[in-house]
């Protein structure tokens, strides 16, 4: 499915906001893995779902699934669907700025955790997660509904 090669990019662009330390480019590469994760759903419903009838079908019932079971498939509603709107129709990035560290504290120790080894969502379900991990739940949550969708097809 054509839906694969955007979830193949998008995981590319979690793998290089691992590394990335440059604020301005981490927030490029935040952007395209958004807009990489809201497009593996339109793909999968218009040029996948186009494809044959058996296929649409499949597609159909997983949305009609995910719509129905909302609280299970969170990661869907309240992060890759949200962000997906504030983003690209408020152009509002969802995480914390780069610019600052995080003081942790465990016992009687403080230390920083620099900036680019934290950087957490500023709002919604995931508040102060750190988003790379979230992009990360959100693909994976991708990898099992293609998966079941392909199972029902094959």
């Amino acid at each position: 499915m054509k839906a694969r090669e955007v979830l193949k990019d998008c995981w590319a662009a979690c793998d290089l906001l691992d590394v990335e330390t440059d604020p301005q480019r981490f927030k490029l590469l935040w952007i395209s893995a958004i807009a990489l994760l809201w497009a593996v759903g339109h793909v999968l419903d218009k040029v996948d779902g186009a494809e044959n009838q058996d296929r649409k079908t499949a597609i159909t019932k997983a949305w009609s699934s995910w719509q129905a079971n909302k609280r299970e498939n969170k990661i869907f509603w309240e992060f890759i669907d949200k962000e997906r709107n504030v983003l690209l129709k408020e152009y509002e990035v969802g995480f914390m700025s780069m610019n600052g560290s995080v003081i942790i504290r465990r016992g009687d120790h403080t230390g920083e955790l620099r900036n680019e080894l934290f950087c957490p969502l500023s709002d919604g379900e995931f508040t102060g997660e750190d988003c790379r991990d979230v992009i990360r739940d959100a693909l994976l949550w991708w990898e099992v509904q293609l998966k079941d969708i392909e199972a029902q097809i094959t």
